[in-house]
């Protein structure tokens, strides 16, 4: 049901007009708050109608409208972070808003739409830049010095920098965690599956804590991309922790 005006706005005007200025929306255009509401209204899936929420989205109960683009989306739908830990907590595809507006990814003021083409394209989840040879982050990051060569990333990940091939230091395999412990409808309509984090590194020893709290939650971490034998239960986890002790100090 995602159609042109969910957000660019009504199009009647700039169908008549299509050169005039002002007929049609581009969210990169509106304040950064603003222009994140655009993707918010759909990728928010804890949120509820005002002022009572009564139902799931962006609805005015009292005028009965829905969201308008270029409103505040507060005036159509209240938003909740939902139950959990706010970095293991189980994310869907559509619900890594809560996890954006908690990160340094936000504090920089980064648009969902300047990883992704929201018109599609031929990379996973429609990211402008593929990951398999950290192209995504390095775009942005590439400038820092921690981050400017392979060596120096290296250093960072201590590990060997073969990210198309092997995915060693590849920054989506630490950064974006995919649980392996939960099967859900995003992973039976094909899509990426749910995250135990948001571009954060879920460390062993989280893990262990959560699977020793429930052995049934979200226990995936940073290294079981790779290292899928610490996991599983308690000892694989433990075996785990002492890993990333011994390689990074803590």
């Amino acid at each position: 049901s995602i159609g042109c005006e969910k957000c660019h706005g009504p199009g009647s005007g700039h169908v008549k007009s299509p050169e005039a200025e002002g007929k049609i929306i581009n969210p990169r255009n509106l304040s950064y708050e603003t222009g994140m509401d655009v993707c918010n209204q759909c990728h928010d899936t804890q949120g509820r109608s005002v002022p009572a929420g009564i139902l799931r989205g962006a609805w005015d109960e009292e005028t009965g409208k829905g969201y308008e683009i270029g409103q505040p989306l507060s005036n159509y739908m209240q938003s909740s972070a939902g139950p959990g830990s706010p970095v293991m907590r189980a994310l869907s595809n559509s619900d890594t808003y809560h996890m954006l507006a908690n990160s340094r990814h936000y504090e920089a003021r980064t648009t969902c739409f300047d990883c992704h083409n929201p018109h599609g394209s031929p990379t996973t989840a429609n990211l402008k830049r593929g990951d398999m040879d950290n192209s995504l982050c390095l775009h942005c990051h590439g400038n820092e010095k921690e981050f400017a060569s392979p060596s120096m990333i290296m250093e960072h990940t201590k590990h060997s920098y073969d990210p198309d091939i092997k995915g060693t230091s590849r920054c989506t395999y630490c950064h974006t965690i995919q649980s392996r412990r939960m099967r859900t409808a995003s992973t039976v309509m094909g899509m990426p599956g749910i995250m135990a984090g948001f571009l954060q590194v879920i460390k062993p020893q989280q893990s262990l804590e959560t699977f020793q709290s429930n052995p049934q939650g979200i226990s995936s971490n940073a290294c079981n991309k790779c290292h899928k034998d610490w996991g599983g239960d308690e000892a694989g986890y433990s075996e785990g922790v002492e890993a990333y002790r011994t390689k990074f100090g803590e």
